[in-house]
């Protein structure tokens, strides 16, 4: 497996055309979350950059770390633990019923299955799963009565995926596309273990999305391209494979869901058209969307500084709400005091509790504890789902203010 570098040519077309975007700093891993306050300052940081193509358009960063330092066996992630992506999958199942019959000689392969919560959204159809994995979260899924191969996905993890059940009629990768280095690789070796008139549904973060609400905070090394329709459907025709349908989905702050498939004959379904063509219009086909973006996340950070900056003047105190991939991005790039921030609030029972967010001095915390000691403020750190969370707290006695960081920094009350 490659080994951590910097990115000279494009990811897709191979292109010397790179033309950069965004520099976010120097950046820890997301996920590798210290267990001491003293190794909190002392991972290891890797440059944090955004470019794009200006052959293909495909946006990617600049600079590739190796699998083994993103997502070690420990990685602690797990799908199950959102309910958010529970609803999610439950609505992939039922577009993937409506568009292919399910059933007992389904075979259904999901690629980054982590605790098998996708593929437990087809139990009911009977038909027969199986996951591929990399991580511990592996055994939750096999715990689960669901076969899963922990391994990278390469030809090697195709070929036993294969041997459980036979080749599939249907492969899910969700919010996976992105994480995988050689994505040519990974595609062909999808198209290798398919079987004869396969479907093929990807999901990932919507690169127009991730603009248009400013959610720079979703870049981070574990993604390692941002795609739009038009850029993930060229990566895949270059293996033969035609995009029939595609949806946007509100998973991740904005995501999208494509299907694809081998036939030819496979005609672009109307709500594909219209998303081709918004892309188009907003400026992601030259790339004038993209110039735009890196000069409002410049403009951002300068207005969250000011707003945490006369918090901290002040004298008061500030605990984190969830302590997701992206909250690193954004207090390493844009919190002039870290320290600031006393501890980041998990719900209880999650695995990073204990730990410290990458790159910082910040404890990771049972939730609890917001109740109990009151801050001041309560910085939103997971704010795509800031609905929600506000709701939560405030429900459960938190009598503080708010700050939802993005896409404009702003504090609300909670009464």
């Amino acid at each position: 497996m490659p080994g951590s570098r910097q990115i000279d040519i494009c990811q897709n077309c191979g292109s010397g055309a790179l033309e950069p975007l965004l520099f976010l700093g120097h950046l820890p891993p997301v996920n590798a979350l210290p267990d001491s306050e003293g190794l909190g300052g002392a991972l290891q940081s890797f440059p944090l950059n955004l470019v794009r193509c200006g052959k293909c358009g495909l946006v990617q960063i600049g600079y590739i770390v190796a699998p083994d330092v993103l997502f070690p066996e420990s990685y602690p992630y797990r799908s199950g633990v959102t309910a958010s992506l529970r609803r999610n999958f439950e609505d992939l199942a039922r577009d993937v019923a409506a568009v292919m019959p399910l059933s007992r000689e389904t075979v259904i392969v999901d690629i980054g299955s982590n605790d098998g919560t996708l593929l437990n959204s087809f139990k009911d159809s009977g038909a027969c799963l199986v996951g591929i994995e990399p991580s511990d979260a592996a055994r939750d899924a096999i715990a689960a009565g669901i076969p899963t191969v922990q391994d990278y996905f390469r030809a090697e993890a195709a070929a036993k995926a294969v041997a459980i059940h036979g080749p599939p009629s249907l492969v899910t990768a969700t919010n996976m596309f992105a994480h995988a280095d050689d994505v040519h690789g990974i595609v062909a070796d999808i198209k290798a273990m398919l079987a004869p008139g396969a479907l093929v549904v990807i999901e990932n973060h919507y690169l127009v999305d991730l603009v248009e609400t400013l959610q720079y905070d979703t870049i981070y090394h574990e993604h390692m391209r941002y795609y739009s329709v038009k850029s993930m459907m060229d990566v895949m025709a270059r293996h033969g494979f035609t995009c029939f349908d595609a949806k946007p989905i509100p998973t991740h702050g904005g995501s999208i869901r494509c299907f694809f498939t081998l036939s030819e004959e496979a005609a672009p379904s109307d709500r594909l058209r219209g998303m081709l063509a918004r892309e188009k219009a907003l400026g992601f086909d030259d790339g004038s969307a993209l110039v735009a973006f890196a000069g409002r996340v410049v403009r951002h950070r300068r207005a969250l500084q000011t707003l945490l900056n006369g918090i901290a003047d002040a004298g008061h105190s500030v605990f984190g709400i969830g302590a997701p991939s992206r909250a690193s991005t954004l207090v390493s790039y844009a919190c002039p005091h870290a320290d600031l921030i006393a501890a980041v609030c998990e719900l209880p029972g999650s695995p990073k509790i204990g730990h410290y967010l990458p790159g910082t001095q910040i404890p990771i915390i049972d939730e609890t504890r917001l109740y109990e000691e009151q801050p001041d403020y309560a910085l939103v750190l997971s704010w795509h789902i800031a609905d929600e969370i506000i709701a939560n707290i405030r429900k459960r006695g938190f009598r503080g203010k708010v700050i939802i960081p993005l896409p404009d920094p702003v504090v609300v009350d909670t009464d």
